[in-house]
């Protein structure tokens, strides 16, 4: 196997965070090659500047640098980075996130032990409101190879959960695009980088193709003003989650726990319930393959809930 990794990063007007975020990558202690790719979504702030500075450097690792003079969808910007990747394995990094010094030589060590399709490591979390306070070794979970149960459990939050940041991930590259390509159809949701990061890091788990979550601490996560777990509404985070988890049980035709499938049936019976009262939820209510479904008794302790009575 050769020692090279293509790093996917789509950035928007984070100049500062990209500055550190490539800092990292120039610090990291792997000998191998590492293969950097920037997409920029017309970003107005001086990330131009800092992407020209970076190229002038003595670093250890190669830049390629697309420009866009257009605004993109998000994810648009993302899917322009994938025509470049040139080696085995590649992983997203996220602009505002930053990796350990040991994060790339520790993951080629566990490639070559794990042989794996996807590997997801552990994160530390820093808040811009507690900055010098992070969340050390966020995620509780042991190191395990990932199930269809791990996965459903994680989303419907009956069990302990596990990154769903691509910032977490290393991926065989012949499968990130494909999984990318196969969130799309969260449509509405993928559009605003929603519950399609669930997809990117799960993917080969319903695919059969091995999966590990290590619990190793690689990477360092930013929780800014604008972080999209922050600026969205965290009940449409939660159901546009939800619906990347539904299409892919659909396509594994993965078979779910009588509880399982309740509790999605509530959830979807809730959104649609909101989607009477706010129209942010109305274009998202759907969830492919399961019905709307909740018991009287439920629906009135949700509805006195939601009317606050």
């Amino acid at each position: 196997m050769q020692r090279e990794i293509t790093l996917l990063i789509p950035t928007y007007n984070r100049a500062e965070l990209l500055d550190k975020c490539l800092k990292s990558v120039s610090e990291q202690t792997f000998d191998g090659k590492i293969h950097c790719v920037i997409s920029n979504n017309n970003s107005f702030d001086n990330t131009v500047d800092v992407v020209k500075d970076w190229k002038k450097k003595n670093k250890n690792f190669t830049l390629t640098f697309i420009n866009n003079n257009e605004s993109l969808e998000p994810i648009d910007n993302w899917m322009k980075t994938l025509q470049y990747i040139d080696t085995d394995y590649s992983k997203w990094l996220q602009d505002d996130d930053w990796m350990e010094k040991d994060a790339l030589k520790t993951m080629f060590e566990d490639i070559q032990k794990y042989e794996p399709n996807t590997l997801i490591y552990n994160c530390n979390i820093y808040l811009k409101n507690n900055y010098q306070n992070p969340i050390n070794n966020y995620y509780r979970n042991d190191t395990k190879k990932l199930t269809t149960d791990d996965v459903v459990n994680h989303v419907l939050q009956l069990a302990p959960v596990f990154p769903v940041s691509p910032t977490a991930s290393v991926m065989k590259s012949k499968y990130i695009e494909e999984a990318i390509i196969f969130g799309q159809a969260n449509n509405i949701c993928t559009k605003k980088l929603m519950g399609n990061d669930l997809i990117m890091n799960f993917f080969g788990v319903f695919n059969d193709l091995d999966t590990y979550y290590i619990n190793k601490t690689l990477f360092n996560f930013y929780g800014g003003d604008d972080s999209i777990s922050l600026v969205n509404n965290p009940k449409i985070l939660s159901h546009c989650y939800l619906r990347s988890l539904a299409l892919m049980i659909e396509h594994n035709s993965t078979e779910l726990t009588k509880h399982q499938k309740e509790i999605i049936s509530h959830r979807v019976f809730a959104t649609k319930i909101r989607g009477r009262f706010n129209k942010e939820f109305s274009s998202i209510q759907e969830v492919s393959g399961f019905d709307s479904k909740m018991s009287l008794t439920e629906s009135y302790k949700y509805l006195k809930k939601l009317l606050k009575l």
